[in-house]
């Protein structure tokens, strides 16, 4: 293999990878090979119930929920935008909205049945945007937080405080695929299948952000700047 193919190949490794371990996930869901483990771990999970920890379970799935992810959508699109990096922001609205029908196929074709009522968590009904589904891998409120959650992370990477953001951002999203299992809104199976669309469309944002032709932009607009301020 030449040098040069390799070196390209390399640069697609992270994306090939993640596509990789979805298609392998979503053949053992649809084949139902992983269902007792996820009954398992939605059980132990339900192991310490209390109706403290159902609200406070309930208030992290909120942050995946449609308007909330919407709302934080427009603000780094609008955030994006006002930088003068318009193209980012159209790519970045563009995978979100990507997802949507992928969620859909997903829900549509691979026979994953949601969590039964008696694994489930009542606290109250919400109005709430929800497309009615089949079934139910992947998990989109773990899709949309954990998409947005990445990019917060990429576009405050200058931040002093970079660390701790993070960490929180991690913490956040690992409550929220707890809150997710613990409620039986999903399986556990559902939430790791997001988390790896969501890094695909990461890796593909990333990707992007990266790509010649996107540099080159940048430094063009970047000489522009400098020459308004020498002819000022």
């Amino acid at each position: 293999m030449p040098f040069s193919l390799f070196s390209e190949m390399k640069k697609y490794l992270m994306l090939i990878t993640l596509l990789t371990l979805l298609l392998i996930l979503s053949w053992l869901v649809g084949s139902r090979h992983l269902f007792y483990l996820d009954v398992l771990l939605t059980l132990l999970s339900q192991s310490l119930v209390s109706t403290f920890l159902d609200w406070f379970c309930w208030l992290f799935t909120f942050l995946g929920s449609v308007e909330f992810t919407t709302l934080l959508l427009l603000t780094l699109g609008i955030y994006l935008w006002r930088k003068n990096r318009k193209r980012e922001a159209v790519v970045l609205v563009a995978l979100f909205f990507l997802a949507v029908p992928i969620e859909l196929v997903g829900k549509r074709f691979l026979p994953q049945p949601e969590p039964p009522p008696e694994l489930t968590r009542h606290i109250f009904e919400v109005p709430s945007l929800h497309l009615s589904t089949a079934f139910s891998f992947p998990s989109g409120h773990m899709l949309r937080f954990a998409y947005l959650s990445g990019i917060v992370l990429t576009l405050f990477l200058r931040l002093k405080n970079r660390c701790l953001l993070a960490v929180t951002l991690l913490l956040v999203n690992c409550l929220m695929a707890f809150s997710l299992i613990y409620l039986g809104h999903h399986w556990a199976t559902d939430v790791v299948g997001s988390i790896l669309l969501a890094s695909l469309m990461l890796s593909l944002m990333n990707k992007y952000q990266k790509s010649k032709w996107h540099i080159k932009i940048q430094n063009l607009k970047k000489t522009e700047r400098e020459e308004k301020e020498l002819n000022f």
